[in-house]
């Protein structure tokens, strides 16, 4: 008769050192600092290296959100081992949500020339986009934007997690048909 074995997979939770937290938390004073003094000296090149930031580390957390999608549309039962990699870059979207409300109530001015009425009444095709280029119509498409990105985040990779501890296959079938909605949102 053959035996079976079964290898139980344990998970160790991170611990971070003293100090790496402190030199984490230099890194992260270093950068306010500089975002800050960079707001009083010129802000309109701040604002630039924020917005570029922005999209930058937005992408980045979107790619992986995406990627986990991709696997589970495609039934990509090798991505199993990297999934969890893609799953956590999702988790700056609350982070980004942050950085939207900043860009959007404070630095629309100094990054956008068709939040400026004077500049759009002079511009011809500016005033032609006038109807979608405003500030609560587009405000209002950033929270509705983050806000599914947000959900689809919580449902797909909260569904993820809740397998690895009930073994629910139906989660898998949830989670395709989630992630197929997120694509094509």
């Amino acid at each position: 008769m053959a035996h079976t074995h079964v290898t139980e997979i344990k998970s160790e939770k991170l611990v971070v050192s003293n100090k790496l937290k402190g030199i984490i938390f230099s890194f992260l004073l270093i950068g306010a600092l500089t975002l800050v003094i960079g707001f009083f000296t010129n802000k309109d090149r701040t604002w630039q290296a924020f917005l570029l930031s922005f999209f930058f580390f937005t992408s980045i957390a979107l790619g992986g959100l995406f990627f986990t999608a991709i696997q589970y549309v495609t039934n990509a039962g090798w991505s199993a081992t990297v999934r969890r990699i893609a799953e956590s870059l999702s988790t700056f979207l609350p982070v980004a949500a942050i950085g939207a409300v900043l860009i959007v109530g404070l630095g629309a001015p100094y990054l956008f020339e068709w939040v400026h009425p004077d500049v759009v009444s002079a511009d011809e095709l500016l005033h032609k986009k006038e109807a979608y280029l405003n500030m609560p119509a587009w405000a209002i498409r950033t929270a509705i934007f983050f806000g599914l990105w947000f959900l689809f985040s919580k449902i797909i990779v909260g569904n993820s997690l809740k397998q690895d501890v009930t073994g629910a296959e139906n989660l898998t079938t949830k989670n395709v048909r989630n992630s197929i909605l997120f694509i094509l949102f």
